[in-house]
C-alpha cells in the first residue's frame, strides 16, 4: 500500500465545486483542456495523462483515462450530493492504479501487481486513486444514474431496489470476463477522431454496464445490505490474498487462520460480497488473468501455463476454453484482428 510518503504530488478534486473535475485537476496539475473541454492532456513534470470525457447524456457518463506518470501521484475526489442519484464504475484495463474507498473503513483495490477488474460502489464517501510511477495505466470511470439502470431492467432482482437506492455505502467488485473485456478493449481501441466515435463508445459503456449487472445480480442484495464495514474490509483483504498467488491456491484452512475466521463465516461472507464462492472466485480470476498474460502482456500460452500453475498444457487448454468458449491460441487471433 502506498504511504504519504511515498506520495510526490496530491490533488484534492471537490465534486461539489462549481469548477469540473478536469478544471481542477488542470488548475492544480497543469496540462491543457482540448476538444471542448472534453479531453485534458497533461505533458509534464508529473508525466503524461490523458483523459477523454463523455457526457452527451445525463444518465450515462464516462471517462477514458490513460497515463504514464513521473512520480507517485494521488488524486482525492469528495462526493457531491448530486453524485448520491448516481452508480459508479471503476473498470481496470492494466497499469497500477490504487483505488482507496473511504467509508468507515479504508478498503483498497489493485495496486502495483494488480489484475484487472470492475468495482461498483455508490460512493457516498471519498475516493482516493494513487497512481505509480513508471507504469501504464488504463482504467474506465462509468458514472449511471440510478433510474437509469431500474428503468431498463426489464425484471429487477430481489432485494436490488432497496439495495441500489440505500444510503448505506457500498462496494462490490467483479472480475473481468471475456464480454468486459472485448468492450474495454473496443473503448481503448477508439483513437480515432471520426463522426461515429460516440455512438461505438456508448454503445460499449452500455455494455459493460449491462454485463456487470447481470453478475452482480448473482448476490443476495438483502444480504449484502447487512454486512458490516469491517466484515466488507475483511472480504477485499482474502481477495487480495487469494489472488496474490493464481498459481497456487490457499486451502479454506490457511485463509480462516490468517484472518482469524470460522470456515463457516468466511463461506458466508465471501459469497454474500463476491456472489460466488471462494474457489469459483480464485477460477474467474486466474483465467481472467491468463488472458490478461495472453492478451494484454503477449506471453506465450505455454508461458501462461507455466506461470499459473497448471500441470501440462493441454489441461491449461482445456480449462481455458471451458471458462471463455474458446482456446487460448483462438483468442489470441481475434485481438489480432482487431
Amino acid at each position: 500500500m502506498s504511504t504519504d510518503q511515498d506520495i510526490k504530488y496530491h490533488y484534492t478534486i471537490d465534486h461539489k465545486d462549481n469548477y469540473t473535475f478536469f478544471e481542477q485537476l488542470m488548475n492544480q496539475a497543469g496540462g491543457e483542456l482540448l476538444h471542448n473541454e472534453k479531453v485534458l492532456k497533461i505533458h509534464n513534470r508529473v508525466g503524461d495523462v490523458l483523459f477523454h470525457r463523455f457526457t452527451h447524456f445525463d444518465q450515462l457518463r464516462l471517462v477514458v483515462q490513460r497515463c504514464n506518470l513521473n512520480e507517485k501521484v494521488s488524486v482525492e475526489h469528495i462526493p457531491s450530493d448530486v453524485q448520491k442519484n448516481y452508480i459508479f464504475f471503476v473498470i481496470h484495463k492494466s497499469g497500477a492504479v490504487h483505488h482507496m474507498f473511504k467509508n468507515e473503513e479504508t478498503i483498497s483495490l489493485f495496486g502495483k501487481d494488480s489484475h484487472q477488474g470492475v468495482v461498483i460502489t455508490n460512493f457516498m464517501n471519498s475516493l482516493t486513486n494513487i497512481g505509480e510511477k513508471n507504469i501504464k495505466s488504463e482504467w474506465v470511470s462509468l458514472v449511471v444514474k440510478k433510474s437509469f439502470i431500474l428503468e431498463l431492467l426489464e425484471e429487477v432482482p430481489k432485494g436490488f431496489k432497496e439495495f441500489l437506492l440505500s444510503d448505506k455505502p457500498w462496494l462490490l467488485f467483479e472480475p473481468v470476463n471475456y464480454t468486459i473485456s472485448q468492450a474495454l478493449h473496443d473503448i481503448f481501441s477508439q483513437t480515432e477522431e471520426y463522426q461515429f466515435r460516440n455512438f461505438k463508445i456508448y454503445g460499449n459503456a452500455i455494455d459493460l454496464v449491462g454485463e456487470v449487472l447481470k453478475h452482480m445480480s448473482n448476490r443476495n442484495f438483502e444480504d449484502v445490505n447487512n454486512l458490516s464495514s469491517q466484515d466488507t474490509k475483511r472480504m477485499f483483504e482474502v481477495k487480495e490474498y487469494i489472488c496474490s498467488d493464481l498459481s497456487n491456491p490457499p486451502t479454506l484452512e490457511d485463509i480462516c487462520k490468517e484472518f482469524g475466521l470460522s470456515r463457516s463465516k468466511l463461506i458466508r461472507d465471501f459469497k454474500t460480497e463476491f456472489g460466488v464462492p471462494v474457489y469459483q472466485f480464485y477460477n474467474k480470476m486466474r483465467m481472467q488473468n491468463a488472458r490478461e498474460l495472453l492478451v494484454e502482456k503477449g506471453l506465450t500460452v505455454t508461458e501462461v501455463s507455466q506461470n499459473l500453475g497448471y500441470k501440462g498444457l493441454s489441461k491449461f487448454s482445456d480449462a481455458f476454453k471451458n471458462f471463455y468458449g474458446v482456446s487460448p491460441k483462438s483468442m489470441v487471433e481475434q485481438y489480432k484482428i482487431k
